[in-house]
């Protein structure tokens, strides 16, 4: 099997992520419930890295109005660092996965190891269940041979 790298996975990770920030503010502006600017700014400034039309919005949004040109700068600093800190945490998390399952793999591997050399191993003669008289090779008269 294949296996698929972490850079290609990402960006189609961050994509969905943002693609659904998009969702959520579309459906906060119908929604008294959802804050649909907030989730539509959030989306773009998440899609900007990877969509050209999302960087395009945005930056027509700064050059259109300069106080959210602050406001967009600050989140992408503070979006920034978050990613830092998720993708740290991430790769601790995945690290501590990988030698547990490299354990269990090992004790599975022992314990199956184990099983199978009990049932190739081999037993100890002994007799068969029964008592002796019926298990006698002596054939009954009148009986033949069939």
């Amino acid at each position: 099997m294949a296996r698929v790298g972490w850079q290609r996975v990402k960006p189609i990770l961050v994509q969905a992520l943002g693609y659904a920030f998009l969702v959520l503010g579309v459906l906060g502006m119908f929604l008294p419930i959802l804050q649909g600017f907030l989730f539509l700014f959030i989306g773009l400034i998440i899609l900007a890295r990877h969509a050209p039309w999302a960087e395009r919005l945005l930056d027509r949004i700064r050059r259109q109005h300069p106080k959210f040109d602050e406001l967009i700068g600050k989140a992408e600093r503070k979006s920034h660092l978050w990613r830092i800190k998720a993708e740290n945490k991430f790769k601790l998390w995945w690290q501590r996965t990988r030698a547990t399952l490299a354990l269990w793999r090992e004790r599975a591997a022992e314990l199956w190891g184990r099983l199978i050399r009990s049932v190739r191993s081999p037993r100890p003669a002994t007799a068969p269940p029964g008592r002796p008289e019926d298990r006698s090779d002596r054939r009954e008269p009148g009986r033949g041979s069939c």
